[in-house]
C-alpha cells in the first residue's frame, strides 16, 4: 500500500493475490487470495487485519469481483473457484457500525498506550544524571544517518554509503528492495569493527533497467551497548543506475554501435530527463545551450566494458545513442518516449557485430536449405530410375 512515492505497509505470502477490492467501504480493502484466504483489511499505516474469513480454504480461487445482486443498492462481493462454483458475501450495516465502532476504539487505544509509553519514556530519561546516561550508552541526542549512492570507478560498482553522526557506531543494517536483492532484503552485520564504525558501504548491483526504491534500516549503538537505536530512511535508485557519468577528461572508447533517431526538444529538457534517470550530479558541468549535448557514461558492474554516449543537435532536434547492447537501447529510447510522451517513433540502427551474427546465421540457413532441395532431387530421381527400370 502505498501513498503517493511512500509505502505505507506490504504482505509477504506463499499465496497469489486474486483479487484487491475497495470493500466494503473507502476505508477498507478486501484481498482475495488463490488459496480461498479472504482478509478485509485497513488501508491506514499499518495494514491491520479487521476480518479474516476462511472457508473457502483449500478450493482454488480464480476471480474476484464486487457488484449489485438480488435488486438492492447495497455493494456485495463474490468470489469463483476453480471449479466453477460462485460464493457471494455481503456486509451488513449494524455489523458494519459495530466494526467501525470497535475498530476506532482499538485505534485510539493504539494511540493512547503509544502515548503513555513516550511519556514514560521521558520520565525516566528526566530522572537519569549525566552519568547515568553515559554508563547507559546511550547514542548522542540529535544523531542522524546521511544515505547516498556512491560509484567506485576503480572497481565499477554502485555503492549505497550509510554514514551515521557524531561517529556513532552502525551495529548493522537491513536493506529491503523489490527485485534488486535475493528475498528481497540485504542483512549486513560487521564480523569486525574497524575504527569508528561509523560509515558502511553495500554494493549495489542492478541486472535490470529498472527504477527502485530501498527501505533501511540502520542500527546504532555503541560497540559494548546491548540497546540499539533504529533509523528508518529509504533511498531512490534511478533507471539506468548500471551507468555513471563521466568527465570530459575521462578515457573513453565510443562504441561501433549506435541508433540515430529525433526528438526536437531543448537540450535542457533532454539534460532534466538524464538527470531523472541516470547517476549524474546536479552540478555536472555541461552547458545545454550549446547546439550538440554530449553525455558519456560508463558501464558499472553487469554493464562492465559496455560504454554508452548520448548525442543530441538542438538545432534539427536528432539523437544518437552509442552503446553495444540492443536491448539496453531500446529501454533507453522507451524511457525517452514515456518522459516526453511520444507515441510514434522514426529511428535509424546499426549493430554491426548484430547484423554480422544475424548475416552468418541467414548463410547457414540458406546453405542448408540448398543441401536439403539437393537431397531431395537426387532422391527424387533415384525414385525415378528405379520406376523406369
Amino acid at each position: 500500500m502505498y501513498q503517493k512515492d511512500q509505502r505505507l505497509w506490504r504482505i509477504k505470502s506463499k499465496s497469489v493475490i486474486t483479487a484487491i477490492l475497495p470493500y466494503p467501504n473507502e476505508d477498507m480493502i478486501t484481498c482475495i487470495w488463490n488459496s480461498g484466504k479472504i482478509d478485509v483489511r485497513s488501508i491506514n499505516e499499518s495494514g491491520e487485519v479487521v476480518c479474516r474469513h476462511s472457508a473457502l480454504t483449500g478450493q482454488t480461487v480464480i476471480a474476484g469481483f464486487t457488484s449489485k445482486m438480488n435488486n438492492e443498492n447495497e455493494m456485495e462481493f463474490a468470489v469463483v473457484t476453480s471449479e466453477g462454483k460462485v460464493y457471494g458475501y455481503n456486509n451488513s450495516k449494524p455489523k458494519e457500525l459495530v466494526d467501525k465502532t470497535q475498530e476506532t476504539l482499538h485505534l485510539f487505544g493504539q494511540k493512547k498506550h503509544n502515548l503513555l509509553l513516550e511519556l514514560s519514556n521521558f520520565e525516566q530519561e528526566e530522572q537519569l544524571s549525566e552519568a547515568d546516561k553515559e554508563k547507559d550508552l546511550r547514542i548522542p541526542i540529535g544523531t542522524t544517518v546521511e544515505c547516498k549512492l556512491f560509484v567506485s570507478k576503480s572497481d565499477r560498482t554502485l555503492y549505497l554509503v550509510l554514514e551515521a553522526s557524531h561517529s556513532v557506531c552502525i551495529r548493522g543494517v537491513i536493506a529491503f528492495a523489490e527485485g534488486l536483492f535475493e528475498g528481497e532484503s540485504y542483512i549486513w552485520i560487521p564480523k569486525l569493527i574497524e575504527g569508528a564504525g561509523d560509515r558502511v558501504q553495500i554494493p549495489i548491483v542492478t541486472e535490470k533497467d529498472m527504477a527502485n526504491e530501498i527501505h533501511i534500516r540502520t542500527f546504532l549503538g555503541p560497540p559494548e551497548s546491548n540497546k540499539l537505536s533504529v533509523f528508518e530512511t529509504a533511498l531512490s535508485i534511478p533507471r539506468f543506475a548500471r551507468f555513471c557519468v563521466l568527465q570530459t577528461e575521462d578515457a573513453f572508447s565510443m562504441p561501433k554501435s549506435f541508433v540515430e533517431t529525433n526528438f526536437k526538444i531543448r537540450n535542457q529538457r533532454i539534460l532534466d530527463w538524464v538527470m531523472d534517470t541516470f547517476l549524474i550530479d546536479i552540478d555536472y558541468p555541461i552547458d545545454p545551450e550549446e547546439d550538440l549535448m554530449e553525455i558519456r557514461f560508463l558501464g558499472l558492474s553487469s554493464k562492465r566494458g559496455q560504454e554508452l554516449c548520448i548525442k543530441h543537435y538542438q538545432s534539427d532536434g536528432k539523437m544518437i545513442i552509442y552503446h553495444e547492447c540492443m536491448e539496453t537501447v531500446g529501454n533507453i529510447i522507451q524511457s525517452l518516449c514515456d518522459y516526453f510522451v511520444v507515441d510514434t517513433l522514426e529511428s535509424h540502427a546499426e549493430f554491426p557485430e548484430k547484423f554480422a551474427e544475424v548475416e552468418e546465421i541467414c548463410n547457414e540457413v540458406r546453405n542448408d536449405l540448398g543441401l536439403l532441395i539437393n537431397l531431395q532431387k537426387t532422391t527424387v530421381l533415384a525414385g525415378f530410375n528405379v520406376r523406369c527400370s
